[in-house]
């Protein structure tokens, strides 16, 4: 039997099925034995064990029969590159076809890896698959962890597939060798929320993610239980209705007085809250049929019922952040011009620099609060007040550019990722007069990129990237456009977007 062979005869419906499932999903930990190499599965999936060679195989198949991975662990020599081919050759015993169509180096687990994509057919089926593979050595390990899904079941299963990718463990933290190429440089670890997903370290590489797990999660059991995908509901209605998008520590204390207060809150917040999913679907549908009216009569009656149950409990724990997140949206930082400036556009902008600064340096590191309102009230306000009408307007809805950046970024892959790396840390070079990047560099990939930025970081400390992004914040603003591929044309579409649909 190949490693990734499955049947797939199942009735169409099973979506029913297939979310109570979900909702009851636990963690499985798959762990080999002697490496002590460990990936995270759904609990209730379909476990076997095989032998193949010098290969332990841990496989792993959804119920419904639509979804699979597996972890490959030997005790062996060779490169990435023959671990990964090593790998494909067990595959293609099996009556699949399988197509590598893309290979790249990545970051595993905080060593130097490979990522490679895969398309498997199943001829006698019809069916075709997406498989994310990556691949890693440490020591005299070699471990490939792998994850696919059927094509068109991208709601249901790709965070179950992004969870499982991240979920590698390794028995030994150590650099890989790949062919080779220079070991990615240490920085430094980040200190972070990861429950937020807020911008932190991951060791060697700066890899924020800002909005984790996954929708059916139960953050607070009970007969009522609270689902993760109505928390990120609520946030994003929020958002819509202040017209504001929360700054990392007002979007976790919302999120945390939602959990905290969950098992004792009204039958009027838990409404609230649970409806929220349905109510953005509804937002969402009406914008992308060009149903204005309707969107905002939804988030109108939303922010109407946010406001009657904010009011109730003025100083509960999400509450409070709802009345802070409407004063700071009428509240002018400058208004010598048009449009008005508010201070809530100024947070997004000073996260989205903040950001900016840390891909451009590989470094979470941040500016203290002392030093961001020197910068706010010493150079910001004149850089607004001289700005002409197009980058004032587009500092007046800064919120939707931010909201727009970090959706993206969670959904990026890793070319993607490393494009937008390269374009923040190019400007940081060129602000810093640092040498131009030799091309044989950016071919090296993630290393490459690493050792630009530390250049960056050399010459630029945190607080002297993060003020001069702030006098060039038209180039930052470019620079996240190039970086995901978007044409400069559409700059200003992406400030038009509206944000509740892009998550």
């Amino acid at each position: 039997m190949g490693l990734l062979r499955l049947r797939f005869v199942l009735p169409l419906v099973f979506a029913a099925g297939l979310a109570s499932a979900l909702r009851s999903a636990r963690a499985d930990l798959v762990e080999d034995p002697a490496s002590k190499a460990s990936f995270w599965a759904p609990d209730g999936w379909v476990s076997s064990s095989q032998t193949r060679g010098v290969w332990k195989l841990y496989l792993r198949r959804a119920a419904d029969e639509k979804a699979m991975c597996g972890m490959a662990v030997a005790k062996a020599g060779g490169t990435l590159d023959w671990a990964l081919e090593s790998v494909e050759a067990i595959w293609k015993q099996g009556p699949e076809r399988y197509e590598r169509l893309s290979k790249g180096e990545a970051l595993v687990a905080g060593s130097a890896g490979m990522r490679a994509e895969h398309r498997i057919t199943i001829p006698a089926e019809g069916r075709t698959l997406r498989a994310l593979t990556v691949v890693v050595a440490v020591g005299e390990w070699r471990v490939a962890l792998w994850a696919a899904h059927e094509a068109g079941l991208e709601t249901a299963y790709a965070p179950i597939i992004r969870r499982i990718e991240e979920s590698i463990v390794l028995p030994v933290a150590a650099p890989a060798r790949n062919s080779g190429s220079p070991a990615v440089p240490a920085v430094p670890p980040v200190a972070g929320s990861p429950s937020s997903g807020t911008p932190q370290g991951a060791g060697l590489l700066f890899d924020p993610r800002f909005r984790e797990g996954r929708a059916v999660d139960v953050l607070a059991s009970g007969d009522d239980p609270l689902l993760r995908g109505a928390i990120d509901a609520f946030l994003d209605l929020v958002e819509a209705a202040t017209d504001t998008t929360l700054p990392e520590a007002e979007e976790q204390a919302l999120r945390d007085g939602v959990e905290a207060g969950w098992k004792k809150a009204p039958a009027e917040d838990r409404a609230l809250i649970d409806g929220s999913v349905a109510t953005r679907e509804r937002v969402r549908a009406a914008v992308r049929s060009g149903d204005a009216s309707s969107a905002r009569a939804s988030i109108g009656a939303f922010a109407d019922a946010l406001a009657t149950r904010a009011a109730a409990k003025p100083t509960g724990g999400w509450q409070a952040v709802v009345r802070r997140a409407g004063a700071r949206r009428l509240e002018t930082f400058t208004a010598s011009g048009e449009p008005v400036v508010s201070l809530a556009a100024v947070d997004s902008l000073e996260e989205l620099l903040g950001f900016c600064a840390s891909l451009a340096r590989n470094d979470g590191a941040r500016v203290t609060d002392g030093q961001r309102l020197a910068v706010r009230s010493e150079r910001l306000r004149p850089a607004i007040d001289g700005a002409d009408a197009t980058l004032r307007r587009r500092a007046a809805a800064m919120r939707r550019f931010w909201a727009l950046v970090k959706a993206r970024w969670d959904a990026a892959d890793i070319d993607t990722k490393l494009r937008i790396r390269w374009s923040t840390t190019e400007l940081a070079r060129a602000i810093a007069k640092l040498p131009a990047v030799a091309a044989e560099v950016k071919g090296e990939g993630l290393p490459g990129y690493a050792r630009a930025a530390t250049q960056v970081a050399d010459a630029l400390p945190v607080f002297d990237a993060y003020t001069n992004f702030f006098a060039n914040f038209d180039a930052v603003i470019e620079s996240f456009v190039v970086g995901f591929g978007m044409a400069k044309t559409d700059v200003d579409a992406a400030f038009a977007t509206e944000p509740i649909t892009l998550r």
